[in-house]
């Protein structure tokens, strides 16, 4: 019985309420950044192919292991903005340059994106499947202001089988439950926000409970794997015509962690080449790399290594991940890499 205490314990299991006390915090949220704020959908104006596989805690019975798989596709022509404003521009018709100032339509353009995330850890089963839209308004030519929203629907599972005990003969509430297994679902949606240029970037997102136990049995229900709120911020300083280095700070939140701050930079060479690291204030240090394999292809690399006292954040996490650009803007935000 003290096994099985521990494990719902560890997972979250208190009053028929489930938590997954392992949120999704990547080094690689520039691979699929629309999984913590919907306003970045179709930023660059791209059509992209998104996989990633995320072992965390390798080593460790029963960690969680992540699997995603993302699209999006970014439309609307970006036109060339001109407020007008010349000053070495002299007419006869002063009314002249309003008429051909950018139409306020022709500065908006839009992004629609897919997201499929599964994630396993011991009886745990989660497979989420999210629809995401982004709306992006220029408000000058390097300046641009972006919101979207996101709904998701998440079915979760519990298998007892796969929970043991040392003695399961003496404990009737595991007897209970061994051969059967617990379902539920839920829909949350995702609002975001973001303003941003080629130099900086500010966004904040939040998670909504939209519709909660869905088709569950056993009184059980869960909530997301994602963070309740999470901010980004980060600047792009250029060292050179060929290297920019991108520091960075996020902010997550939920009811179980509480804050986490996540600290890192990136180095990109001439956007062929990318090396990172950072640290998470939950002791999570990690390193990320990538690289341009084709004009379509790329592929990212992260290792995360535990420096807190817990037993279960020292284990090592390793996670891939690969994008696939059909269509590829040369003037994209290099804070996305």
């Amino acid at each position: 019985m003290k096994r099985f205490l521990i494990l719902l314990v560890l997972l979250g299991l208190s009053g028929g309420h489930v938590t997954a006390q392992t949120p999704y915090m990547s080094p690689q949220w520039y691979v699929y950044p629309s999984l913590i704020n919907p306003a970045y959908t179709g930023i660059n104006q791209e059509v992209q192919f998104n996989a990633g596989l995320r072992q965390q805690w390798a080593g460790f019975d029963g960690a969680p292991t992540f699997g995603i798989f993302q699209f999006q596709k970014g439309f609307g022509k970006k036109a060339d903005f001109w407020d007008g404003m010349h000053n070495n521009l002299r007419v006869s018709d002063p009314d002249w340059i309003k008429r051909q100032k950018t139409p306020f339509s022709s500065r908006i353009f839009h992004g629609l994106g897919a997201t499929l995330l599964s994630f396993e850890s011991g009886p745990f089963d989660y497979i989420n499947l999210g629809l995401n839209y982004g709306m992006h308004i220029r408000l000058k030519n390097d300046l641009t202001v972006s919101s979207g929203a996101s709904f998701t629907y998440v079915n979760n599972r519990i298998d007892w089988n796969k929970i043991q005990l040392a003695d399961p003969a003496s404990d009737p509430l595991y007897n209970s439950l061994i051969g059967g297994a617990a379902n539920a679902g839920a829909l949350y949606g995702q609002l975001g926000i973001l303003v941003h240029s080629r130099r900086f970037f500010v966004g904040v997102s939040g998670y909504l409970n939209l519709v909660e136990n869905i088709q569950s049995n056993e009184g059980i229900f869960f909530d997301p794997i994602y963070p309740l709120i999470s901010t980004q911020a980060g600047v792009i300083i250029p060292l050179s015509t060929l290297v920019e280095v991108a520091p960075m700070v996020q902010a997550f939140h939920n009811d179980i962690t509480g804050i986490i701050l996540d600290y890192g930079f990136r180095t990109n060479f001439e956007e062929l080449f990318m090396v990172g690291m950072g640290y998470r204030d939950n002791g999570i240090a990690y390193a990320t790399l990538g690289m341009d394999i084709s004009s379509t292809l790329r592929i990212n690399y992260s290792f995360e290594k535990g420096m807190a006292e817990t037993t279960i954040l020292n284990f090592n996490t390793h996670e891939l991940g690969i994008q696939l650009f059909l269509k590829k803007n040369k003037e994209r935000n290099t804070f996305l890499w």
